[in-house]
């Protein structure tokens, strides 16, 4: 340690001991304690002098004590102002018997290190260290410390990790490791404060102070980044520069401002939606900060609403060094309760707009908030609400895009049943038809297994006119599981299955579902297609689904024509590689200029249309790499034509389109309502 003692460290020196020098008696046991308590405080407080004139006379007097304790003090505290001696000595006799002395300390502690390792252990470290360092044995100094520091803060013993953490603090300083150095030294403070040695802590708090005010007046040619601080608060700036979450963000930023302000609790408090929410706190305690990141109502947390109005409403700055006997806040609860010491609040502005409140305290001492060390927590403020800003957009920009992409599956999942219902809509209006498709030949064939049954049970029956009924019954059978199979093809929910298959077929299919209604209606089928002849690659069912759709809209667009013929014509053809399929119709036309908005979503013609029949078709022929086309007919009518790529054409491309779910899911489901 280095004794270089100042008239306001002996003032507070004096403070601490008077008291006890005015009531001690100079009987042996009395005269001991009183000069053990007198080594202590001049070791603490830097008096190098009187500290070893305190070594001399409890040494003299250790017969009069029986106690390890008391003896341990005066080899503990003796060896370490013989080490503090040593590095202040100029002359080598001199530094050889403070060396011996300092020996022969290290060599009694050691000894009861031995033999009560929970109870010395960590002090014999810290005098072995100091040995070390005046050998020049820096490694195993630094090990030694670091030794002290862990055994003494396990053990629980908090004023001699204070101890341990300033001799440290000066071996860094020594180093030439002022970072270190100063970082130990505020631990040592902290450390102090918790073992209720206020006085000493105040003596620290007020080094450091002087150290900041040695760095303002630094020559000109000399950085301000070489100060402790600045240094310190750029780190912490970085640190919070390389965040972009918020609730990290925030750990950074209360632990930064908690490591270097010299603070027992910090507090931050953001801005949201016209109230300030407590967002993030922590606090020092033995085992290091503790951090709590959660958003609470600023009222339900133990803290001085005053200054926080105070700041929030000025936008200005609170520094206090003694809240509790400031007539501004004596009022508030909080203060009042904790007697409340030092304080700082500072608004967290960017452009002027108050982003948060960042609130500092240190109920132990008053004054902890030093003039320097505040202006530049002014300027860390200042980055911090640039960065909690930032976070505040990206978790705002990430929620947005949660948010969008549920709307978007959520509009997926909408369109698809939507889908789904416009084609069981259209089943519906099959069904009269399917159920007179079917019964037609189960009629049939009833008919003729009865006549076989008679035949058969002739004397002589007939084997020719079974065989016949028997091939009646076979036909009809064939016929009804047509049709079941087309209707159930058409109505089926099943992933999509691209395949080459004949549009001849397809089409055939779907005429045979609708053939009632077109009977019904009256309507000629004329159909242009020739078997074999028109091979396309794509999902059989989506693309009968689309000629479906487009057949039954033919068909009611025709049903209340009664002045000309009503005629459906099914056309197909190959060019350049694609087979065209023309569906045109002689009923009630679209209007004048419709075709560029009739696949567009819920645009429908019908008093009771969905709007979604041919934005489906047109989304399903997409997916095929196809296009889907309308326009009026001369001279009357609509005429739709249906252009996909041929399959030996498409064979290269095939497999890309099996992996285009999107497009195609989108028609997926029986897509053939009406539109």
């Amino acid at each position: 340690m280095n004794y270089i003692q100042t008239s306001e460290a002996k003032s507070l020196q004096s403070d601490s001991s008077e008291n006890f020098i005015d009531g001690a008696t100079f009987a042996s046991t009395g005269a001991f304690a009183f000069w053990v308590r007198r080594l202590q405080n001049c070791v603490l407080f830097r008096d190098g002098e009187g500290a070893l004139q305190a070594e001399q006379k409890a040494k003299g007097l250790l017969s009069a004590t029986q106690s390890h304790v008391e003896a341990a003090d005066v080899s503990y505290y003796g060896a370490l102002c013989r080490a503090a001696a040593f590095s202040g000595a100029t002359e080598e006799r001199v530094r050889e018997v403070h060396l011996r002395a300092l020996k022969e300390h290290n060599h009694y502690m050691e000894l009861l290190a031995q033999s009560y390792p929970d109870s010395f252990a960590d002090r014999a470290a810290l005098v072995a260290a100091e040995l070390a360092r005046v050998q020049n044995r820096t490694s195993d100094a630094q090990t030694l410390y670091e030794k002290a520091i862990e055994l003494s803060r396990k053990q629980g013993f908090v004023r001699n990790e204070a101890v341990a953490l300033e001799a440290a603090a000066s071996f860094y300083s020594e180093q030439k490791l002022s970072v270190v150095a100063e970082t130990l030294l505020r631990d040592a403070r902290n450390s102090y404060l918790h073992g209720g040695a206020e006085r000493k802590a105040q003596e620290i708090e007020f080094r450091l102070t002087r150290t900041i005010h040695r760095g303002l007046n630094k020559p000109a040619n000399e950085t301000w980044t070489e100060h402790l601080y600045t240094r310190a608060i750029i780190a912490a700036s970085h640190a919070l520069s390389s965040e972009i979450v918020l609730s990290r963000l925030l750990e950074v930023l209360i632990g930064n401002v908690l490591a270097h302000a010299g603070a027992e609790r910090c507090a931050v408090a953001l801005h949201r939606k016209g109230e300030f929410r407590i967002e993030a706190e922590a606090r020092t305690s033995l085992d290091g900060i503790v951090h709590v990141i959660e958003s609470r109502k600023l009222r339900d947390v133990d803290l001085p609403l005053a200054i926080f109005m105070r700041v929030a409403r000025t936008r200005r700055r609170v520094l206090l060094g003694d809240a509790f006997r400031c007539a501004d806040f004596a009022e508030d609860p909080y203060v009042g309760q904790r007697r409340l010491r030092s304080v700082l609040c500072l608004p967290l502005l960017k452009q002027s707009e108050l982003v948060g409140i960042l609130y500092v305290e240190n109920n132990l001492i008053r004054g902890a908030f030093c003039e320097e060390m505040t202006t530049l927590l002014e300027v860390f403020a200042s980055q911090a609400a640039i960065s909690l800003e930032n976070a505040r957009l990206y978790a705002e920009t990430q929620e947005s895009n949660a948010l969008r992409e549920a709307a978007e599956q959520a509009l997926r999942e909408s369109r698809e049943e939507l889908a789904r219902v416009a084609s069981l809509t259209t089943m519906g209006q099959l069904v009269a038809s399917v159920t007179h498709e079917v019964s037609q030949p189960l009629v049939s064939i009833a008919t003729s297994a009865g006549a076989a049954l008679r035949f058969l049970r002739l004397d002589e029956p007939d084997f020719s006119e079974v065989e016949e009924a028997l091939q009646r019954i076979q036909t009809d059978s064939i016929r009804a599981h047509d049709v079941v199979r087309s209707l159930r093809a058409l109505v089926k929910r099943s992933a999509p299955s691209f395949s080459a298959f004949d549009m001849h077929d397809a089409v055939v299919e779907v005429l045979l579902v609708t053939r009632a209604q077109l009977e019904k209606h009256a309507i000629r089928v004329e159909t242009n297609i020739v078997p074999g002849a028109s091979l396309v690659w794509g999902d059989k069912i989506q693309i009968q689904q689309v000629v479906l759709n487009l057949v039954v809209n033919a068909i009611e667009a025709m049903q209340e024509i009664t002045d000309r013929e009503r005629r459906l014509l099914l056309g197909s053809s190959t060019v350049d590689g694609l087979v065209r399929l023309v569906i045109e119709d002689t009923g009630v036309g679209i209007e004048e200029g419709s075709a560029d908005y009739i696949f567009a979503p819920f645009v429908t013609t019908k008093p009771h249309g969905m709007g979604m029949g041919l934005t489906i078709c047109r989304s399903i022929v997409e997916a095929h790499v196809g296009r889907l086309a309308v326009e009026p007919s001369t001279p009357h009518g609509t005429r739709f034509e249906l252009a996909l790529p041929e399959a030996g054409a498409w064979a290269s491309t095939a497999n890309l389109m099996v992996h285009k779910p999107a497009h195609v899911d989108s028609g997926r489901g029986g897509n053939g309502g009406p539109s």
